[in-house]
C-alpha cells in the first residue's frame, strides 16, 4: 500500500466583455504516487499554463481558441518526461437549445525530455451536447489523429473520442459513465501509448458540507515502439474508488480517498496497487 502526496495550485481569471471572453489558467501540482504506466512510485510535477478565447459571433454560433502548455517531468530514472504544446480551435453552431454541435481543428508538439524523440500531431475532431431531458445529458466528441515523428519512423493515424453520460436523478445525486481513447507520448523511453477504457461513478451529497463518490474503471494500454528497437505490447488494468469530500470552511474543501488499481501485463506480470491520500484545497 502507499500513500499518495499531492499538492498543487491553481490561478484562473477571466476577463468578459460584451461579445468576447478572454481567459488565463495557470496550475501546478506535485504528485507523489504510483505512476500506472510504468509501474513504479515517483513523484511527478506537473506545470500547465492556458489562454482561451470565445466570440460570440451570432445568436447561435460562436468560435473558440486554445493554447496549452503542459510541462511533466518525474524524479526516478527511467522515466521520461515532456514538455506539450498545443491549440486548438472550435466553431460552435446550437442546432437547437438542447443540441450545440461544433467542429474543431487540433495541433500539438511534443517536446520529449530524450534526443531523437519529439514528435507532432494534428487532429480532426467534432463534438455534440444532447440535454436529453433535464435530468440526462450526452457529450459526444470524435475524430482522428495524425502523429509524425522525428526520428523518421512513418506516420501514424489513430481515432480519438471522448463518451459521456450523466444522469442526476436527484439534486444531490450524479452518475455518470464516460468512455475515451487518446494517444500520449509515454513516460517510458521508446514507447507511445494508446489509452482506451471506461469509468462508470456514482457521487451523492449527503449533506450541504459531505459529499462521497465510488467509482469503477477498465483500461488497456497499447505500448507502440517509437524507436523501432522494442516490440508493441498491451496492458490491461482495472480501478476501484471512494472518496469522500468536506466542505472544512467557506474557502477550505478537504477529501480523503481510497483508490485500489490491479494491472494485468504480459510483461510485467499481475500487479495490485494500493493508494491512500489525503487532499486539502484553498480557493478564493
Amino acid at each position: 500500500a502507499y500513500n499518495a502526496l499531492d499538492q498543487f495550485a491553481t490561478l484562473n481569471l477571466l476577463w468578459p466583455m460584451d461579445k468576447l471572453i478572454l481567459g488565463f489558467r495557470q496550475d501546478y501540482q506535485l504528485e507523489k504516487a504510483t505512476i500506472i504506466e510504468a509501474n513504479q512510485f515517483a513523484t511527478t510535477e506537473t506545470i500547465s499554463t492556458a489562454l482561451s478565447a470565445a466570440y460570440q459571433v451570432g445568436d447561435k454560433t460562436s468560435v473558440e481558441s486554445n493554447f496549452r502548455r503542459n510541462s511533466i517531468s518525474y524524479d526516478q530514472p527511467g522515466l521520461i518526461g515532456y514538455t506539450e504544446y498545443n491549440t486548438e480551435d472550435w466553431f460552435n453552431y446550437e442546432l437547437s437549445e438542447s443540441m450545440p454541435v461544433s467542429l474543431g481543428v487540433l495541433a500539438g508538439y511534443d517536446n520529449v525530455a530524450v534526443s531523437n524523440q519529439n514528435q507532432t500531431y494534428e487532429q480532426l475532431r467534432a463534438r455534440m451536447r444532447y440535454n436529453f431531458t433535464e435530468k440526462l445529458v450526452f457529450d459526444v466528441s470524435g475524430g482522428g489523429e495524425l502523429r509524425q515523428y522525428e526520428n523518421g519512423l512513418a506516420g501514424t493515424f489513430s481515432p480519438v473520442f471522448t463518451l459521456t453520460g450523466a444522469y442526476r436523478p436527484t439534486e444531490r445525486t450524479t452518475v455518470s459513465l464516460t468512455g475515451y481513447r487518446q494517444q500520449s507520448a509515454s513516460i517510458l523511453n521508446g514507447y507511445n501509448y494508446d489509452s482506451t477504457g471506461a469509468t462508470l461513478s456514482f457521487s451523492q451529497g449527503i449533506t450541504d458540507r459531505f459529499t462521497a463518490g465510488v467509482s469503477i474503471g477498465y483500461y488497456t494500454l497499447d505500448y507502440k515502439a517509437v524507436t523501432g528497437a522494442v516490440a508493441n505490447y498491451s496492458d490491461d488494468y482495472y480501478t476501484a474508488g471512494f472518496n469522500l469530500q468536506a466542505k472544512i470552511v467557506r474557502h477550505l474543501t478537504g477529501q480523503i480517498s481510497y483508490n485500489l488499481t490491479r494491472l494485468q501485463s504480459p510483461v510485467r506480470g499481475n500487479i495490485n496497487d494500493n493508494q491512500i491520500s489525503v487532499n486539502l484545497t484553498l480557493s478564493y
